[in-house]
């Protein structure tokens, strides 16, 4: 009410914390798809394999 939040805040790699890009989230999907481990993943790109676990279910980047 008081205009103190913002209604619709950025998504993808246009927010602040991103990690990675819009492309990176398609390339990490295709890599579990193809039967790549998460662990393996994340070591890839730096990141923990929770996060490569939440992008793979959809968790996070769900707009992609």
């Amino acid at each position: 009410m008081k205009g103190r939040q913002k209604l619709n805040p950025p998504k993808g790699s246009k927010h602040y914390g991103a990690k990675f890009t819009e492309q990176e989230v398609l390339d990490i999907r295709s890599l579990l798809a193809g039967g790549e481990q998460q662990k393996v993943v994340a070591k890839m790109y730096g990141v923990s394999h929770l996060t490569i676990h939440a992008i793979k279910h959809r968790k996070t980047w769900k707009h992609i």
